[in-house]
């Protein structure tokens, strides 16, 4: 019995992992370009992208929970461009690009589910972007 009891113990401390704890950086909103920023509204589940130019970076990815879904992304007018790789394994509800978006860069939403998209007629170029529609 105490075998079965020392088996069981170390395959519980050795083969099972434990779930690492991470603590969310403080830090809700930033930089994303040269004249661009980000917001994350915790209320609303929003991420709001906003100022003028090309979305270079995504520094919001060390906020969000691995696999944390439903986030809202709400780019506003005065991003024209959105690069390579920004959103990236995200999962999202709604997505609203605005109006002056005119260029979507290769794997800009890589891997990426979304709910609901809202794109305007802005967009003139998309490199290698591939959305599967998700049927209701």
């Amino acid at each position: 019995m105490r075998k079965l009891m020392l088996f069981a113990m170390l395959f519980i401390l050795f083969c099972i992992p434990a779930k690492a704890s991470y603590a969310k950086p403080d830090v809700t909103s930033g930089k994303c370009g040269e004249d661009v920023y980000w917001n994350y509204d915790e209320d609303t589940f929003t991420l709001t992208i906003s100022g003028k130019g090309k979305i270079t970076s995504n520094p919001w990815r060390r906020y969000f929970d691995e696999g944390q879904i439903g986030v809202n992304l709400v780019i506003e007018k005065g991003i024209t461009s959105i690069g390579k790789n920004i959103f990236v394994f995200e999962w999202f509800g709604n997505v609203s690009i605005g109006s002056d978006v005119v260029e979507i860069e290769q794997s800009a939403f890589s891997d990426t589910y979304i709910e609901k998209l809202e794109l305007g007629d802005s967009v003139k170029r998309l490199v290698n972007l591939l959305l599967i529609p998700v049927a209701d």
